[in-house]
Parts: structure tokens; sequence; C-alpha cells
């Protein structure tokens, strides 16, 4: 039987003021993937897509299953993600939702504050995405997209991805930090992918007290 989604999360909302995970018990009445723990994180990497429209398929736009050793709830529809994106009365957690993904890889960030610390942080960058802010970036893009653009059309044939990825990044790296140099560009592609990599690695440190991530 499937669950209307705002439904299901109505039900399982954290209460303000508790932010504990709730127990599994409580979350009996969403629908179950089925699937085991580290099955369902492999078949949710191996392919996204498919695990998406097969977890649908199967249990409508709100269902729960496994991420890393502990229950989630999958949010699959417009109405659902509304909900929890949009939730002026404090139920959910960003921090509690992200923790266990982001917490190790980028410490006190926006996505791990809730309620009126984050509400201040956000304002704290506001400035900087403010229009005249935004002005002076195009002023900064154009040039290196107009250039990319024209590198792209001389060679012919062009894997769109690895080559929109690098322009995304060199205007970042530009705007932000005022790096232009390539080698630098490189370095700084290189380390976000490797922390974009880590942040759903399951292994995050060696057990011979290795590398991390």
């Amino acid at each position: 039987m499937r669950t209307d989604g705002a439904t299901a999360l109505r039900q399982s909302a954290v209460r303000p003021g508790r932010p504990r995970r709730p127990p599994r018990a409580s979350l009996a009445h969403i629908p179950s993937t089925g699937d085991w723990p580290l099955v369902s994180e492999a078949r949710f990497l191996h392919n996204t897509l498919a695990f998406a429209q097969r977890v649908h398929a199967k249990c409508g736009p709100v269902s729960r299953g496994w991420w890393m050793f502990g229950q989630s709830v999958y949010l699959m529809s417009a109405q659902a993600n509304e909900m929890v994106l949009f939730d002026r009365a404090g139920r959910f957690s960003a921090r509690k939702g992200w923790e266990r993904v982001l917490a190790d890889l980028f410490p006190r960030g926006l996505m791990l504050r809730d309620a009126e610390d984050h509400r201040w942080h956000r304002r704290l960058m506001l400035p900087a995405f403010r229009r005249e802010a935004l002005a002076r970036y195009l002023q900064a893009m154009n040039p290196r997209i107009e250039a990319a653009v024209a590198q792209w059309g001389a060679a012919g044939n062009l894997k769109f991805y690895p080559a929109i990825k690098r322009l995304t990044l060199a205007i970042a790296a530009d705007v932000f930090l005022g790096t232009r140099l390539d080698s630098e560009i490189d370095q700084i592609s290189a380390d976000f992918s490797d922390l974009v990599a880590a942040s759903v690695a399951f292994v995050r440190e060696s057990p011979t007290g290795g590398v991390r991530h």
C-alpha cells in the first residue's frame, strides 16, 4: 500500500526540540524498500537513477531503507520535498540529516546548521549574492565562457561533462578564490572530486592509519 508523501512525513517528523533519530518502529507505517544494509547502498552507488526508479515503482513517493548503516527515508515527489525544504515549523533537522555524510568533510558547514544558527550564517553570505556582486561575477565569467566555447567548437569531438565541470570550477576558482593558473585550477578540480567521492565512501579512513577519505 502506498502512502501519501506529505502524510507519511508528518507522521514521522522529528518534534521540535528533539533532534534524536526516531525509533525504527516509528517508521513502520512507511513502505520499506526491502533491501538489506549495504545492498541498498551498493545499488544506489552503482546506478542511482535505476535505484530511484525501482524504489518509486515498488513503494511510491516516500519509502524507508538503509543508508550508511542507519534507517533513512527516501523522498521522491515534489510534495514531499517541498514539505521538508520549506519547513518553517522546524520539524526537520538538516544537521541530523547531513552530518553522517558531510560532518567530517565540511565541519560546521551551512548545511550542518539548523534554525536561527543556520539563518544567521546564511545572512552573513548574502552580500556575496546580491545583484551588484552577481554583476561583477558575470564580468569575470563571460570571457572564460566565450574562450571555452570557442575551444570546444574547434576541438570537434567533446566529452561534455568533464568539459563543463572544468569550466564551472575554473569560474568558481577565479571569482571566489582569485585563481587563474591552469595548474591551480586542475588541483582545485581534483580536490573537489575527492571531496565528492569521499561523501559517499563507506571507508573514510584506512584501518592502518593511512590517508583519509
